[in-house]
């Protein structure tokens, strides 16, 4: 029995070492996404109408007035809980890896300490 407890405590480690591994890449994903938030929590400046449909071109949609409340929108609602969120997801992704890189340098010293 000692053997097959040997056995399976040695592929748990594995892969939870594993597990730790990715969750460092998890975090790393978190951190980026929250400096894409960050990227989209500026304000947005309205342009003048004639500048708009210029830049629009034949193929617009959209009407000026529907792109002035969408910026409008975007600064009132948008930025501020982009700001925020980005906040969130930078710090959480810092933690993350600190916890998993030193839960994973834990797992790779008891591998290498282990007599088998």
């Amino acid at each position: 029995m000692t053997s097959a407890n040997a056995s399976f405590e040695k592929r748990i480690y594995d892969l939870s070492r594993y597990f730790w591994n990715f969750s460092v890449v998890v975090g790393l994903a978190s951190i980026g996404l929250g400096g894409i938030l960050y990227a989209n929590s500026f304000k947005k400046n309205i342009q003048p109408f004639g500048n708009w449909v210029k830049g629009q071109g034949e193929n617009s949609s959209e009407s000026y007035y529907d792109y002035e409340q969408r910026i409008k929108f975007h600064n009132q609602f948008q930025a501020p809980q982009n700001r925020e969120d980005s906040k969130l997801f930078a710090g959480g992704g810092v933690g993350l890896i600190l916890l998993c890189s030193s839960m994973s340098v834990i797992y790779s010293i008891e591998r290498n300490t282990r007599k088998d």
